[in-house]
């Protein structure tokens, strides 16, 4: 048994906005976030591609909405349900089109293109395009600290912001953060998929057991993709990944020293 030390944190839902959304069909596989397979990958079929606004160059990847269909009596299903996405994809402007005819991503609107197993959760099909508001959590700061004790995980996991009296989850995932080593001896890329909580990262960093023992930090590439030229091969890897709600978990040795390029590695259980 083993202790974490966290600083203590409140996980709440952030304001309301409002913003418009649609639906599509299909998937959005190999889109813009640079997920394979929304589905394999963890995301299932609540996923939505954002306008530009929202979408902020790729890096609102993996990041978790709850949306509510309103101002729409005869649009909205009944109970204003909420439906909490992931960001998965990008929703490109058609400058060709005015922004409340068909224009419906340009800028500077706010727009969430759902999925349509999704959209129909909230909205009936025929309704089109509908008024939504929507909102993201975001952490509360207190000066204490708490220790827990885990009986298990603990030699994959160091979790910081940990409340379990507030955390409220966003966007829950089954499993571990995954991550999919890709590039060659002088470049590597890694992507970051499954994460849970706000969902969305903005800092990766990474050490190995060897010649690179103190820690790296990585810079985004493009979507859910980072990248960095430290000598990654032969190192038993180490990542510290933190997301856009301040919190920050470490992925201890979740790559073996035996790593190859193409393979994806998941923190067993390790997650938000």
């Amino acid at each position: 048994r083993r202790s974490i030390h966290a600083v203590r944190r409140s996980l709440t839902a952030g304001s309301w906005k409002k913003a418009h959304a649609t639906f599509y069909e299909g998937n959005t596989n190999r889109g813009a976030c640079n997920y394979k397979d929304v589905v394999g990958e963890g995301y299932g079929t609540k996923t939505a591609a954002l306008s530009s606004v929202l979408f902020q160059d790729g890096k609102s990847c993996g990041a978790c909405f709850e949306i509510q269909c309103i101002d729409n009596p005869e649009g909205c299903k009944p109970g204003q349900p909420s439906l909490i996405v992931t960001a998965t994809d990008f929703c490109p402007p058609n400058p060709s089109l005015p922004n409340d005819k068909g224009g419906w991503c340009n800028q500077p609107r706010e727009h969430f293109d759902i999925a349509k197993p999704a959209f129909g959760e909230i909205a009936e099909y025929k309704a089109g395009i509908i008024p939504i508001q929507y909102r993201r959590p975001f952490l509360t700061h207190q000066h204490n600290t708490l220790h827990i004790t885990r009986t298990h995980l603990l030699n994959q996991l160091t979790l910081d912001g940990f409340d379990s009296s507030h955390y409220r989850v966003p966007c829950s995932k089954q499993g571990g953060i995954r991550l999919t080593i890709t590039g060659n001896p002088y470049f590597y890329q890694v992507k970051l998929s499954n994460v849970g909580g706000a969902g969305d990262v903005v800092g990766v960093e990474v050490r190995g057991h060897d010649k690179l023992q103190n820690w790296t930090e990585m810079e985004h590439d493009w979507g859910a993709t980072w990248k960095t030229s430290a000598i990654l091969q032969n190192e038993s890897l180490t990542f510290r990944v933190k997301t856009s709600d301040n919190r920050s978990i470490t992925l201890k040795d979740v790559a073996p020293q035996s790593w190859q390029f193409g393979k994806t590695y998941e923190g067993a259980g390790a997650n938000f």
